[in-house]
């Protein structure tokens, strides 16, 4: 028996073939719409599979999972943040209360909530007085026990638990970025400086300063994950030292200026970002590349092409070192575009459109939610956005299992190499030794 719907006829067997296969996808929908992040692709075919059938149902099901992915949006009153090493917490500075305390905010990146408050006095941040449009910069330890806070030339660090000044130190010159140390026990310092040697390495400890010898002003520069080493881009150059001796070990040399460099975190990549445009007489040969490099040899293992968003603005790691999140203002439309790549592939995985300027942006250790410090333009507020990607599944094609409690799961691998399950209807995570 055939059934028909106009000139299009159907056995019986068929009809009933897709009837299961909708339900089928229609379970697999429910029980993973929080982690698959081929979801969309599972709603493609669930819209296949109806034929023209249970179409209400099937869009009451994509606006359910669409707003999983919306974007969390909380405004915060900032003039410089950070995010912490895990990706757990976003520092605050600011001034809102009274013109004669400065605030260290320390807030949720899920919520938005605050969770501390550090109230700095104003003596404390600068002698000066109270002229925020100072150059400010502040970062966490790597430990997440401190946060250090830059002031034109004053540098003071604070204890996040007793929440009180617990070091303070003089500089040479106005402080443009601060980069701790793996180890919490160094700080490296960035001057806005016209000549070459800006960067001093300042002993938390004893307050003895080292300076690397370079040639030209730096303009960025990354420590090493384990902290054996550090790399420093000084124009068409960038040099990789030996952080207990600072001696140079590599150099790397480019056919224009370099615009940034970083680390990996399991300390086996260095990502550069290289102009590699070539001037000819017909016109440039554009060639932006962000080229990742082994440490082991200092051979170039794969580069990514991104002459399709013209230049990059910031580039990011996975914790897990898999992924490399690349950015793109767009001035003209006052957005950012975020790409995300696998790595050492290369391969593009995700594409992100974000309305207003991303200044700051990372993963969290699960690889589902992405973190972002947006600002609008000539609006002193700036924006944390949390936004649901999902890569966790990614690694995807994960066909091991776990049986617990006499059910099979997929096992994940967190981004310190634990593995975990996810149960329940919420989701939970239970870590398991196998």
């Amino acid at each position: 028996m055939a059934s028909s719907s106009g000139d299009t006829y159907e056995t019986e067997e068929r009809k009933e073939l897709r009837t299961k296969t909708f339900q089928e996808l229609k379970k697999k929908l429910e029980l993973d719409r929080n982690n698959d992040p081929l979801i969309f692709d599972t709603l493609s075919r669930l819209t296949l599979a109806t034929k023209g059938e249970n179409r209400g149902e099937v869009q009451q099901l994509r606006e359910r999972v669409e707003q999983l992915s919306v974007p969390t949006e909380i405004a915060i009153e900032s003039k410089i943040t950070n995010i912490n090493t895990n990706v757990t917490k976003i520092a605050i500075f600011n001034n809102t209360e009274n013109e004669n305390t400065n605030n260290i905010l320390i807030k949720n990146v899920l919520n938005g909530n605050e969770i501390q408050r550090l109230r700095i006095p104003v003596s404390e941040t600068n002698m000066l007085g109270q002229n925020l449009t100072l150059q400010k910069c502040i970062a966490w330890s790597k430990n997440n026990n401190m946060i250090a806070l830059s002031y034109y030339k004053d540098l003071n660090i604070y204890s996040i638990d007793t929440r009180s000044l617990i070091y303070t130190f003089k500089c040479k010159g106005i402080i443009t970025n601060i980069y701790w140390s793996p180890n919490n026990k160094e700080i490296a310092i960035k001057y806005h400086s016209f000549s070459k040697n800006n960067i001093d390495i300042l002993s938390i400890e004893n307050s003895t300063i080292r300076t690397p010898e370079f040639e030209n002003v730096a303009t960025y520069l990354d420590w090493s994950s384990n902290g054996d080493m550090i790399a420093i881009q000084c124009g068409y150059r960038i040099y990789i030292y030996n952080t207990t001796t600072l001696q140079i070990i590599h150099m790397e040399l480019g056919t224009n200026p370099f615009r940034t460099i970083k680390w990996s975190p399991n300390n086996e990549y260095l990502a550069i970002y290289a102009d590699d445009s070539i001037r000819h007489w017909t016109g440039n040969v554009n060639r932006n590349l962000i080229k990742i490099l082994s440490i082991n040899d200092w051979k170039v293992i794969t580069s990514i092409d991104i002459n399709q968003i013209e230049m990059a603005d910031i580039i990011e790691w996975s914790m897990n070192s898999e992924y490399l999140i690349i950015v793109k203002k767009n001035y003209g439309t006052r957005n950012s575009i975020i790409n995300i790549y696998s790595i050492p592939t290369g391969t593009l995985k995700k594409t992100f459109t974000i309305q207003n300027y991303i200044n700051e942006i990372k993963l969290d250790q699960d690889m589902n939610n992405m973190i972002c410090i947006t600002s609008t333009p000539n609006i002193d507020v700036n924006n944390l956005i949390l936004i649901p990607i999902l890569l966790a599944k990614f690694k995807g094609g994960n066909k091991e299992k776990y049986k617990y409690k006499g059910r099979l799961y997929k096992i994940y691998i967190g981004n310190k190499g634990g593995k975990y399950i996810l149960t329940g209807k919420d989701k939970k995570k239970v870590y398991i030794n196998k």
